[in-house]
């Protein structure tokens, strides 16, 4: 379950949390901090002088990405489930497909707020982009 903090997000939360009830099945709830380029890989270009005194050690959360997810610990929980909550820097289609290898999950819920034609059109559409790298299910909320 891909979360941040939209309110179609929440919607996808809410259904992924119906899902996993049903199912009984877990639930893993990943948060992403946006950036352009995976922090945690080495770059390889620029000069000596642009590298920052941060780069090449353990990357921590972002504060907002721990409220956030405290929040859907809170919604979970209220549900009477428990899940997983993990976060990730990077592209969020990226960070979900790989989340989703890794844990190897059959289903992906996503907001459909990076899902839609225009999304399409700049690359951006996150659902498409997972359900195309997993072949798996992919719900959008």
């Amino acid at each position: 379950m891909g979360f941040d903090d939209s309110p179609a997000a929440r919607r996808a939360l809410e259904r992924g949390i119906a899902e996993a009830a049903q199912r009984k099945s877990r639930l893993i709830v990943l948060s992403v901090f946006e950036v352009p380029l995976d922090p945690q890989v080495d770059r390889f270009f620029g000069t000596l002088d642009d590298i920052a005194d941060w780069e090449g050690k353990p990357i921590t959360p972002p504060p907002e990405l721990v409220e956030l997810l405290g929040r859907a610990r809170d919604e979970v929980e209220a549900a009477g489930l428990h899940a997983e909550f993990m976060w990730a820097a990077g592209e969020p289609g990226n960070a979900i497909v790989e989340a989703a290898r890794d844990a190897c999950v059959e289903t992906v819920g996503v907001g459909e707020h990076h899902h839609g034609f225009r999304a399409g059109l700049y690359g951006t559409d996150v659902a498409s982009a997972v359900e195309r790298e997993l072949g798996s299910a992919v719900i959008v909320a």
